[in-house]
């Protein structure tokens, strides 16, 4: 969390001149020992691996890049999407996502740029957890496509969102999002699937180089996975909408799509089938 850990380093040198000042030893907490770890693991593991790179001169590779112009509308489009939708569908009195999950179904014309009009039937659940005391929030999402157009295409995708965000002052600071997608194109029964990660500290915004597999690339499988089985646990529980209510709901989804395909030049939009 961004204020926690600015806090927690303005305490530091106190405390440690407090330390000094009395002459008296101080022995680390558990926590304190966890977390010298955990920076003493990661700094020889990375000098060990830049080393061992020079040793055998070979050009180091590492699956966080710097993301393009074109990588950002890639990557933070369509989650930007969803999660403005989130803001629209709280603008119901009725709607309620908070650590359970909520699935409306509805159908709609999707249009992107030239190309001809495709038939979507969407199911979209979601799930938040804010967390307004400590300025944190994740958002949970799976969306199910059954698209048709000239060919018939299903994709089945999760999309996971970690943010820091000040409640107070409306400013959001660090954030993460984690997407991995099924697709299965003209009828086929095998899969073709995708990820994505990408990442705001500070200044700098990444995204996972799906090319190189190496330790980064391997702990952010594992956290999808980790996502997938715990929101498909809560999902076990969850509220689908009837017939009526996901046409209310779909109204939101249409309405923050249709804003953020404004906000981000995308020549596309998005309305019901049946009208």
């Amino acid at each position: 969390m961004k204020f926690n850990k600015l806090f927690l380093i303005g305490l530091t040198p106190i405390f440690l001149l407090s330390a000094c000042g009395t002459n008296q030893e101080t022995n680390p907490t558990p926590s304190e020992n966890n977390s010298i770890n955990s920076k003493l693991s990661n700094a020889f593991k990375e000098m060990g691996e830049e080393v061992a790179y020079v040793a055998a001169s070979k050009p180091r590779t590492k699956s966080m890049v710097n993301m393009s112009e074109t990588d950002k509308k890639m990557q933070l489009g369509s989650p930007s999407g969803i999660i403005y939708t989130v803001g629209k569908l709280y603008e119901n009195e009725d709607f309620d996502c908070s650590n359970k999950v909520v699935e409306f179904r509805e159908v709609y014309d999707v249009v992107n740029g030239s190309s001809p009009v495709m038939v979507e039937d969407i199911t979209l659940s979601l799930m938040i957890d804010a967390d307004i005391a400590n300025n944190k929030a994740r958002l949970y999402a799976r969306e199910f496509i059954d698209a048709t157009e000239s060919m018939h295409m299903k994709i089945d995708a999760y999309m996971f969102l970690e943010f820091d965000y000040n409640f107070t002052t409306n400013s959001l600071g660090d954030f993460k999002a984690w997407y991995t997608a099924d697709s299965y194109m003209g009828g086929s029964e095998t899969p073709n699937t995708g990820i994505n990660y990408a990442v705001r500290q500070g200044d700098e915004l990444k995204r996972l180089d799906v090319n190189t597999k190496d330790e980064e690339y391997n702990t952010v499988v594992n956290q999808i996975e980790t996502f997938v089985t715990f929101f498909n646990s809560k999902a076990e529980t969850k509220i689908v909408a009837d017939a009526t209510t996901a046409r209310k709901y779909g109204e939101s989804f249409i309405a923050g799509l249709n804003y953020i395909n404004e906000i981000t030049n995308l020549s596309g939009s998005i309305d019901f089938h049946n009208k």
